[in-house]
């Protein structure tokens, strides 16, 4: 193996790693969800993150469909204000972020 090879790979595997044990409510914040959404619907922006995890308890297909959410945004689910997609009016969310965001929101119902 070249030495660029193993740099990248532990580059990777320390990107992996600080992804995976970021906490999940300061992800929160960096990616700005906490502006709209709460833990438990403390400002009425947007649904807050216990009622969500209720709704979506139990259903297999939870985890894809607000992980889609996170990253492209959507309306309808919840009234009729707009969540805009990652990265137009909020910060970008890569797809072990939004699933680290979902595993985290599920385990609050």
């Amino acid at each position: 193996m070249t030495k660029i090879s193993i740099s990248i790979s532990v580059l990777s595997f320390l990107v992996m790693v600080s992804v995976a044990h970021a906490d999940p409510q300061k992800l929160a914040e960096e990616k700005q969800c906490l502006i709209c959404h709460s833990v438990d619907n403390k400002i009425g922006r947007a649904t807050g993150f216990r009622t969500i995890a209720q709704k979506y308890s139990g259903k297999a297909d939870a985890e894809a469909n607000l992980v889609h959410m996170i990253k492209k945004g959507g309306v309808g689910h919840w009234g009729y204000i707009p969540m805009p997609p990652a990265g137009w009016k909020r910060p970008a969310v890569s797809e072990a972020e939004a699933k680290q965001l979902v595993d985290w929101i599920l385990a609050l119902h």
